[in-house]
């Protein structure tokens, strides 16, 4: 997508959305049915991508990728296809082919060891995106060693010579980007992967040689095979991606099905714009719903996996997704409504029961000065939260385990209310997005149970501040309180382009995050004591024997407001309590770190 940033134009429109009037306010009815399961929600499933080669050492990004909780990064895209991970000194190489007629070779500052390393300490999962352009397996399976081989492998060996003895033992590898745009264009720009079979050294201007999809079936095998055999560990292959061209499924995947794991689709769904004004937010917000409703996509394609699969578990991914290729540098847009969009879109992608997704992209800096960078959660030009890193916090840490079916009264032609429901331990999630640009909706949300709490809480996301960074348009998530509750029911206004998650708990139960451990020794973090919490918060934690490490309290905004415990663990597990005070209501997040290892769990402050 670096590409296509090129093309683009900064529009200046540093507006406020939120108007001084109130917004309209129309009727609506959520209901959630709780004894519906339609499948289990995927903490794979919030993930985010980026461009191979992109630099991303500043160093503001890991703190910031860890508040959005990425679980999943993928390294792909159209430069992968260009990437040469084993040149300039193994910190790769990518090749800018542009317009046919310059192959211009550009040094990476973030290669292989820059990427194992950041997602290490952010605890996410990378997924690597391999070259498959230059049909190269061999270099593909070098690659697989440098990161999974010990050091009696010959990669394994020069990864420890540069510093890093111990495997990465990265399991996610996908097998090119979009193969299916290869010999289309990019009018005035380049045609697509124009090299095919041929080793970077060889590339010449006036290539025109495009894999077909034998050819590609072949290739999927002799890569798969490959890598497989120098992995120590078990691999899972991404074995296609496709921008939308459904029929490579059946000639690839019919013949490599006990070889990959996934097959992997894109969506742009709003397609190609280079202006912006409110008539496209419009359209931009309803395009998972209007004209071509992304389920239905997301259904064909999985509907191609079960035909050609053959009884193999190979599931279909979503692993490169956003409102469209809008290339106007829209502050409004960028910062704030397309959080709104990305919010719909994992509603409706977790109905489908995927298990990897990745929004495109996660971090993302301007080509020149002065431009709002496109799409990333993250803006690289002050680093900086946008609303879609606020969306995927909120939907990692409450919307989990199983999904429950979820209807609105009021998703017209996608531009309404759109709900989303989930089932946790003890608690239900519900989660709301208003698309209206001017209408709030008093809504009566139904559940079909009674053996709920007679309370709900409730977190918010709006456009209540200035589009300039660090807010970007939103303050955050928003603790608005508590409000009462019917057992099975609900009234509850949601205001106009905004994100709402409500949260139901089971009577007599309390989230507690993960279970005690019964190993001493573990890294762990519990909370003991029920919480939303008046008075204070009782923890356990334990870090290993002589590990450094530090447990810390942050507000929403990630400052830290108490410093709790500071020393060496030890064999025991450690109690004790966080007397909140005279500290502010809200949400905060409780935070043991010891070297590269962190975990968070989330209190609740009532007064």
């Amino acid at each position: 997508m670096k590409f296509f940033k090129m093309l683009a134009f900064l529009s200046a429109l540093f507006i406020s959305f939120a108007p001084a009037t109130r917004a309209q306010v129309a009727p609506a009815r959520i209901t959630v049915f709780a004894d519906s399961v339609l499948g289990t929600v995927s903490p794979l499933l919030f993930g985010s991508g980026q461009e191979m080669g992109q630099n991303l050492s500043d160093p503001l990004l890991p703190s910031l990728i860890q508040s959005t909780r990425t679980p999943l990064i993928r390294f792909g895209g159209i430069m992968s296809e260009y990437y040469d991970w084993e040149a300039n000194n193994y910190n790769g190489i990518s090749y800018i082919d542009w317009v046919d007629t310059l192959i211009i070779p550009v040094p990476s500052r973030f290669g292989v060891d820059s990427i194992a390393r950041l997602c290490s300490s952010v605890s996410a999962e990378p997924i690597m995106g391999v070259n498959t352009q230059i049909n190269d397996p061999a270099k593909a399976g070098r690659w697989v060693e440098y990161c999974n081989g010990d050091t009696s492998t010959p990669m394994g060996r020069i990864r420890a010579q540069r510093g890093h003895p111990a495997p990465y033992n990265l399991r996610y590898w996908s097998l090119g980007n979009e193969t299916d745009i290869a010999g289309g264009t990019w009018p005035g720009v380049m045609t697509f992967y124009r090299h095919f079979g041929k080793p970077f050294s060889q590339w010449h201007w006036r290539d025109s040689i495009f894999v077909t999809k034998p050819q590609f079936a072949s290739l999927v095998r002799a890569y798969a095979d490959t890598m497989r055999a120098h992995s120590p560990i078990p691999l899972q292959i991404v074995g296609l991606s496709l921008a939308g061209d459904l029929s490579w499924i059946g000639p690839v995947l019919g013949p490599n099905a006990s070889r990959i794991n996934y097959v992997d689709v894109h969506t742009y769904p709003a397609g190609f714009d280079s202006l912006a004004d409110t008539t496209r937010y419009k359209r931009w917000l309803a395009a998972c719903d209007y004209p071509w409703p992304l389920e239905t996509y997301l259904g064909m394609a999985q509907d191609s996996l079960n035909r050609y699969r053959g009884g193999y578990p190979v599931s279909l991914a979503l692993l490169e997704y956003n409102a469209g290729l809008i290339l106007v540098g829209d502050p409004l847009w960028w910062n704030y409504l397309d959080g709104l969009f990305i919010a719909d879109a994992l509603g409706h992608i977790a109905r489908r029961g995927l298990s990897l997704a990745c929004s495109y992209d996660l971090y993302n800096q301007p080509d020149k000065p002065g431009e709002v960078p496109y799409w990333a959660a993250i803006r690289g030009d002050t680093t900086s939260r946008r609303a879609a890193s606020w969306v995927f916090e909120l939907y990692h840490d409450y919307f989990t385990n199983n999904l429950l079916k979820t209807t609105s009264s009021a998703v017209g032609q996608g531009n309404g209310l759109e709900a989303y429901g989930s089932l946790g331990n003890n608690s239900m999630a519900i989660m709301v997005v208003n698309k209206n640009l001017d209408t709030a909706y008093a809504t009566t949300v139904k559940w079909s149970s009674n053996q709920w709490q007679p309370f709900a809480m409730v977190w918010d996301i709006r456009n209540d501040t200035t589009l300039a960074a660090p807010w970007n348009g939103t303050k955050g998530i928003i603790y608005r309180g508590w409000f009462p509750t019917m057992m099975d029911s609900m009234t509850y206004e949601f205001s106009k382009a905004s994100v709402t998650l409500i949260l139901v708990s089971l009577i007599g139960g309390v989230e507690t995050g993960s279970p005690i451990s019964t190993n001493d020794r573990d890294f762990s973090l519990v909370i003991l004591s029920p919480t939303p919490s008046r008075t204070g918060i009782r923890l356990a934690f334990s870090v290993p024997p002589q590990t450094l490490g530090k447990l810390v309290v942050c507000n929403a905004l990630g400052q830290v407001v108490a410093r709790l415990w500071e020393g060496k663990g030890g064999p025991e597990r450690k109690v004790l309590d966080w007397k909140s005070g005279t500290t502010p209501a809200g949400v905060y997040f409780l935070k043991l770190e010891s070297g590269e290892k962190a975990v968070v769990r989330k209190a609740v402050v009532v007064k």
